[in-house]
């Protein structure tokens, strides 16, 4: 396990990555872009960049490393409630069952 994690990606799906790194209640530090602000929630879980520059990096990495920022076990909960592997085997599974199975 790690102390933090880095996201740096100008776009992402939603990617299983964050999904991890908030698994094992570790921080991420990311854009504030596409899917991510589904899974991390800012100054929470993580933190979030609206400027994707080396330097908003650098600064949050360097805050983080004097600060040492820790998930609140709450914020998992969230997480959990809303990522956890049962729901979204249901919602995908209806998903494919809406494209095949006519009513």
């Amino acid at each position: 396990i790690t102390d933090l994690f880095v996201l740096t990606s100008r776009y992402e799906g939603l990617g299983l990555v964050l999904l991890e790194a908030v698994n094992f209640s570790v921080p991420v530090v990311a854009n504030n872009t596409s899917s991510i602000p589904e899974v991390i929630k800012n100054k929470h879980s993580g933190i979030l960049l609206n400027n994707n520059s080396s330097e908003s990096f650098a600064k949050e990495i360097n805050n983080f490393i004097k600060k040492k920022i820790i998930i609140k076990k709450s914020n998992f909960k969230l997480f959990n409630s809303k990522f956890n592997y049962l729901k979204m085997c249901k919602l995908t599974l209806n998903f494919y069952k809406s494209l095949f199975i006519k009513k």
